[in-house]
């Protein structure tokens, strides 16, 4: 047929041949169990066996192809590449796009398996006991499996390596009093241009009890990728602290001052960065300056 047949195609054939045509690949099985793997163009003669076609995958050069062996070994394919998913070969195959960091200012954060860089200092023949190492000098070893890529460039992957996924809080003003969002942000490219603005509403309650939400936009920049990365939420614990000067600062205002003509004051300490202290310190504790 002129259809080209997948992993969903599997067949039992009791005395029979199937073609394989040219871009196709099948796997095999005789009536002994003995496994075989055909790529197109071919006939195939079959006695009491079992044929399954099989799943192509197939990386750009922009991707590549994780492949799960049975063994246990894993390995990635760089694009350009193609592979057909053999189910005695393989536990899975996955097609992954590359991270594109599209400027100097784009980021991102690698951790390398232990294992993968014990592997990486044994093929050098150094040896890697953290029994006979000082503490600081295992704090060295620990930091050498983390490294910050910065673009512009095409990151590709290798065997042990995992790419930081940030997860951040977004705040919701659906509702006089504004929370954070139940879903976070997950992302794994950091910007770390001096533009970053965050806009936030916020509750403000008055001395006499008047409650009041207050809207700021906040610029900031990144300092500490390091910080960033080890806060694993800076804007939840940055709004954290806002709430906690929002408190510090309605007890200095009175709902009489929120009235037409009179809020000169009130924007004015809304205005000021020194009254936002706990904030302040939160995101410094995260690597960020506002």
């Amino acid at each position: 047929g002129i259809e080209f047949r997948s992993g969903g195609y599997t067949r039992r054939v009791t005395m029979g041949g199937r073609t394989i045509k040219d871009g196709e690949a099948a796997a095999i099985w005789d009536f002994k169990g003995r496994h075989r793997q055909v790529i197109g163009p071919s006939r195939q003669w079959m006695w009491f066996s079992t044929i399954r076609f099989l799943t192509r995958h197939k990386a750009e050069s922009h991707q590549y192809i994780l492949v799960r062996h049975r063994s246990g070994k894993t390995e990635h394919m760089q694009g350009p590449a193609e592979l057909y998913e053999d189910p005695a070969l393989y536990d899975a195959v996955k097609v992954i796009d590359g991270i594109h960091l599209r400027s100097d200012k784009d980021c991102i954060i690698v951790y390398r398996e232990r294992t993968a860089a014990a592997t990486g200092q044994a093929a050098a023949g150094i040896k890697f006991s953290q029994a006979n190492i000082p503490v600081g000098e295992i704090a060295l070893a620990e930091e050498a499996l983390k490294r910050v890529v910065r673009g512009p460039t095409l990151f590709m992957p290798a065997v042990g390596e995992v790419v930081h996924e940030f997860k951040w809080s977004g705040v919701t003003s659906e509702s006089e009093d504004a929370v954070l969002k139940a879903k976070k942000s997950v992302f794994k490219v950091l910007h770390v241009d001096s533009n970053r603005s965050w806009s936030v509403r916020f509750p403000i309650t008055t001395s006499d009890a008047m409650k009041v939400t207050a809207h700021l936009v906040f610029g900031y920049d990144i300092e500490s990728i390091d910080k960033v990365a080890q806060a694993e939420d800076p804007i939840a614990k940055m709004y954290a602290g806002l709430v906690a000067d929002a408190q510090k600062l309605g007890a200095t205002v009175a709902s009489e001052q929120l009235r037409a003509g009179q809020q000169a004051a009130v924007t004015a300490k809304l205005e000021t960065l020194a009254n936002f202290g706990y904030l302040g310190a939160a995101a410094a504790g995260s690597g960020m300056r506002l």
